[in-house]
């Protein structure tokens, strides 16, 4: 048996992200207590118009891949979010992530 493992990513430097001021509840947002010190919320989030641009990009996928500037615009963009707060450790954790539609 042959294990092969692959890596990749993706990262994005000296930029700016516009937009990101206005986000709006799109369907159920919950706020669940798991006990004293964990706190969970999930649900649908929207924003109407963001709008990137980076100098600097690398995107790598088994040590290789492009690297330059880019920008783009979304118009609108709903993401799903999960994540819990932990009080105790004081740290924020993001448990789920999703597009859910873009444009």
């Amino acid at each position: 048996v042959l294990f092969v493992t692959w890596k990749g990513g993706f990262n994005a430097d000296q930029g700016t992200a516009r937009g990101l001021t206005t986000i709006e509840r799109m369907g159920d947002t919950v706020f669940a207590e798991d006990n004293n010190t964990l706190m969970h919320f999930y649900g649908t989030m929207g924003f109407e118009h963001i709008e990137l641009y980076y100098d600097r990009y690398k995107a790598h996928f088994m040590q290789l891949g492009p690297s330059g500037s880019f920008s783009t615009k979304f118009h609108p963009l709903d993401l799903y979010v999960h994540c819990h707060i932990n009080f105790t450790g004081r740290r924020v954790f993001l448990d789920e992530f999703k597009v859910m539609k873009v444009g």
